[in-house]
Formats: C-alpha cells, structure tokens, sequence
C-alpha cells in the first residue's frame, strides 16, 4: 500500500465504515418493517437504494472525519496528537478540499436517489434528513473542543444516517426513532469517555451508563429469542470490556474507545433481531467479530 493511500485511510477512519454499513442496512430494514412490507427482495431498493444510501452515507462519515482533522489541526499540533495533518503526511488546505467535496456528494447523491425512486415527491423529506446530519456533522466538528456536552452532537450523527437511510428508502416511524435514539445515547457515551483518551484520563465515569441505552430497547418486548440472546451478550460485553479497560490502577481508554466503536454494528444486530430478520442479524455481529481486526491496520479513532 502506499504512503498516501494509508495516510487518507487514517484520515478517514475506514476500519469504521463497515459500522455506518450495518446502521444503513438496519435502519433499511427496520423503515421496511414499519411500512408493513412482508418480503424484501431483489428489487430496486435493494439494487440501486440501499448500496447507493452506503455509499452516500460513506461519504458523509468521510467528510466529517476529513472536517475533524481540519478543524483540529492546531489543536492537535498544542497536544501532540499523532494525526496526518500534525505530522506533517498531508496539506491541511488539500484535507479541507476532499472534506467539502465528499459532504456535497453525499447531499447530491442522496437526492439524486431518491429522485430515482419517486420523482419530486419525497425530495423535500430527503433533502431536510440530508442537511439535518450535515448540520449535526458540521456543528460537532466546529463545537466539540469547546463544549464539552457536544458529544450528544456526535450521537446525532448516527442518528442521522438512521433518518436519512429510513428516509430514502421507505419512512421513518416510531420504532426506528426509537431505535435511533438509543443509537445516538450510546455514541454519546462513548464520545464522552474519549475526549480525554489523548491524555488515556477520565473527565467522569458515569457516561459508561449511556454505553447501555440499548437496554431499553427491550421496552418493546420483542417475541423474537435472537433478540434476547444478543441482548445478554451485548451486555456482558459492556461490563467486561469497561471494567476491563477502565481499572483504576491500569487505565486504557484509547482500546476501550476502538472496542466500543467496534460494538455499533452490534447494537445494529439487536436493532434487526428485534423484528426477526435474522440473517441480517447475524450479518452484523459477523461485522462486529471483525471490527477490531481492522483496527489493527486503521486506527479508530
């Protein structure tokens, strides 16, 4: 691989973008379920929409990471932080570049879809998701060193790509915001614990509590046992993964933060084992069983 391929490949973060990936795939199929559609087969939404959505939705987790690294270069040179532009690998006026234009071809690209699918009579809806995770996209990057609180933000952000997958491929109800909301509790969470993983430090530990706001997505009471058997692993993860990590006397929160990070397309599997698309399911704890080997070639964080 050469240099500047790996340098573009740490800017942007790629060992997470399997995890937009799943949250595609599941907000998807979740938007479906609440359209009462009984079979999802290869048809448009499959062949065109929903690679199109990854791959829109791609771009807009690119262009932020790129925005990220922009935004923070001066910071990053104050601490010392081991990113691209701070070390010297990469112009911070060409990342700038790359970051606008991979946030204006999401935008064109999700209304160019949903076009495709249904003329002008969505594009109002799609366009207002689109610039809603611009905005949330926009305004982390540009607050989070400031406010500290900015983290719920971030947990917007992947809110977002539910909305804007859900919106672009069939419509948002209350089981997918739901859904969403515990998406963006637990991004929050995590955010919280890595704002001072530079210097491996906690502010607090009582965002660990967020990390498990996919507990409620069991006020559903889905008749589904996949679903409850996920749920109880995905819970014993978090306990051993944050006592394991967090140990008074022997703190790592740069790991915790990647494993966590790697633990989205499993919420995404809770997500799908909840209305019995099982397949899917278990697609995205495959995603997650490989997550952190990524993470060995690409940073996460």
């Amino acid at each position: 691989m050469s240099g500047s391929m790996k340098v573009w490949l740490d800017l942007g973060r790629v060992s997470n973008l399997p995890s937009v990936w799943t949250n595609v795939l599941a907000a998807a199929l979740l938007a479906s379920a609440g359209q009462n559609y009984t079979n999802w087969d290869w048809s448009f939404s499959t062949t065109t929409l929903l690679p199109g959505a990854m791959l829109a939705l791609s771009l807009m987790y690119l262009g932020g990471m790129l925005l990220n690294d922009v935004v923070d270069a001066d910071w990053d040179r104050q601490h010392q932080n081991p990113r691209p532009i701070n070390q010297g690998r990469i112009s911070q006026h060409l990342v700038q570049k790359a970051a606008i234009f991979c946030l204006a071809s999401a935008v064109a690209l999700i209304l160019g879809l949903a076009w495709l699918k249904a003329g002008t009579a969505h594009l109002w809806s799609n366009l207002a998701a689109a610039l809603f995770l611009l905005l949330v996209i926009c305004g982390y990057n540009l607050w989070h060193k400031k406010f500290r609180h900015s983290v719920w933000l971030m947990g917007l952000c992947r809110f977002g790509v539910y909305l804007v997958a859900a919106t672009l491929l069939a419509a948002p109800d209350p089981q997918l915001l739901l859904a969403g909301a515990v998406l963006a509790g637990f991004i929050a969470g995590v955010t919280y614990l890595a704002q001072q993983e530079h210097l491996n430090q906690l502010h607090q530990r009582w965002p660990v509590l967020l990390l498990f706001s996919p507990l409620l997505l069991a006020l559903q009471q889905p008749q589904q046992p996949l679903f409850w058997v996920l749920l109880l692993f995905f819970s014993l993860w978090l306990l051993w993964s944050t006592s394991h990590y967090l140990k008074a006397e022997q703190l790592r929160v740069r790991p915790l933060i990647g494993l966590l990070l790697a633990s989205i397309p499993l919420l995404d599997a809770l997500v799908l084992a909840s209305i019995g698309q099982w397949q899917a399911s278990l697609f995205c704890v495959v995603v997650f069983l490989l997550l952190p080997r990524f993470q060995l070639w690409v940073r996460a964080s």
